[in-house]
């Protein structure tokens, strides 16, 4: 086992709740087959209005290595105050979802942007609408599929029921030039304040969605595993902790890919935390608890996941370094599959007083690791080298001065194409409006990493 120490400069630390992360899986889907050249059909100007400071960023904000280029801002064409638009993302490449549950008193949009040449452009808003109360926060967590897109509701209430915030996961298939919903899932034994859809990941070449719901049984938590069957998805398991008791909140972060699924329990111990392993063969059955180490409680570890072959990255943001009672610095750990059990290969640690909240949020595709550093809202990557993970860029925007603005809630990478939440932003003079920044992937330029972004 290795343990790195990563060096950051930073000039303001966030609260754990200043950015709440969502964790999606935006690296497993396949872009819908879109015509870049439709007019969205409800008389919107395709072009999102997007790219401009705004005093928040400059439109240069290429990453510091210059792997990652600029390529858009994505902002709500009708930006309110607190709307938190990039509460979650996702992409499949081609196309991006940005979602807030916030927007329109609580019952949340998600808006579908695609790319035309070099530009992305605004194709269609969607709005949950089958719930019995208007408070659904739909957009709470998304993913992209097979030509389709899965929104989560986790305070949906399903009409004519006395239930109250069971959740669902309304999913919308690409249907000509627009998405069309397709079907609402539901569970028939859901619990009030169950919270479906909290989480989404999705495996494309098992048309596998896996849907986290915390607050089932006074917040053990579960996760839900649905397959596509016909022309629809049906529920094909129900996954929870085996030691599983109250308030540990299973299935706030959730990944998949092949015959595996791992979920993340991060309050399990008092806020300590621990990560559950599912492996298929006949029927999914749980095969490994992974803790951490050094676990503590308040570390949270297992709120942000990332999976990619034999290479698992749990994070631990409320992790505090040693002598620091204070600081909510951050842990990640990276775990390697060795024999079908999942070994500590190395550990990344903040080196700076005021970091915080690192690992906030993950992804890893192509073997490109990228994690939020919370506390400076910055993301910095990270390639495997002769056997040890290194730092290989940072990402973070040029600032006329500094903002809160979230930089790094939500993140999502597929095929060169990396989305980068900014709950917080200010957007066209609305405070916390909220928006989301498009980077395109370069090959490296072969300069040396800056100082500050070394581990």
């Amino acid at each position: 086992m290795k343990k790195i120490i990563l060096v950051t400069l930073c000039f303001l630390y966030l609260v754990a709740g200043a950015c709440t992360p969502s964790l999606t899986d935006g690296g497993n889907g396949a872009g819908p087959g879109i015509d870049p050249g439709t007019d969205d059909g409800n008389g919107t100007n395709n072009d999102n209005g997007g790219g401009g400071n705004d005093g928040t960023g400059n439109s240069n904000n290429n990453s510091e290595n210059g792997r990652w280029l600029f390529g858009d801002r994505l902002e709500a064409f009708d930006p309110m105050f607190e709307d938190f638009y990039g509460d979650s993302v996702a992409t499949s490449g081609t196309t991006v979802l940005v979602g807030t549950g916030a927007k329109n008193s609580l019952n949340g949009i998600v808006d579908i942007f695609i790319q035309f040449g070099s530009e992305w452009r605004f194709l269609q808003r969607i709005v949950g609408g089958d719930a019995r109360f208007p408070e659904q926060d739909f957009g709470r967590s998304v993913a992209l599929g097979n030509n389709e897109a899965f929104i989560g509701a986790p305070k949906f209430s399903i009409e004519g029921s006395f239930a109250i915030q069971t959740g669902s996961v309304y999913i919308y298939e690409n249907v000509g030039p627009e998405f069309t919903q397709n079907q609402l899932l539901t569970v028939i034994d859901a619990q009030d304040f169950e919270l479906i859809g909290s989480s989404l990941a999705y495996e494309r070449n098992q048309s596998r969605l896996v849907v986290g719901a915390p607050g089932r049984d006074r917040n053990q938590g579960a996760a839900y595993v649905f397959s596509r069957n016909g022309g629809g998805y049906a529920q094909e398991d129900r996954l929870q902790a085996s030691d599983g008791i109250n308030f540990e909140d299973f299935g706030q972060a959730l990944v998949t890919e092949n015959q595996s699924i791992i979920v993340g329990a991060p309050n399990q111990n008092f806020g300590t935390g621990a990560v559950y392993v599912y492996e298929r063969t006949a029927e999914w059955t749980e095969t490994q608890k992974i803790l951490a180490p050094d676990g503590a409680q308040t570390d949270k570890f297992g709120s942000a996941l990332a999976l990619e072959g034999d290479t698992l990255v749990i994070s631990a943001p409320g992790k505090k370094r040693p002598g620091d009672d204070l600081l909510k610095a951050g842990y990640v750990y990276i775990y390697r599959r060795s024999s079908g059990t999942w070994e500590l290969e190395q550990t990344l640690i903040p080196d700076d007083d005021l970091a915080g909240l690192f690992g906030l949020a993950l992804a890893l595709e192509d073997g490109l690791l990228a994690i939020t550093a919370g506390g400076i809202q910055a993301v910095d990557f990270l390639e495997e080298q002769d056997g040890e993970w290194v730092a290989v860029d940072r990402l973070e925007p040029q600032r006329e001065t500094f903002v809160l603005d979230s930089f790094g809630n939500a993140l999502a990478i597929t095929e060169g194409t990396l989305i980068v939440g900014a709950r917080s932003a200010d957007a066209n003079g609305a405070r916390a409006a909220g928006a989301a920044y498009v980077y395109s992937y370069e090959e490296s330029s072969g300069e040396e990493i800056p100082d500050g972004v070394r581990f």
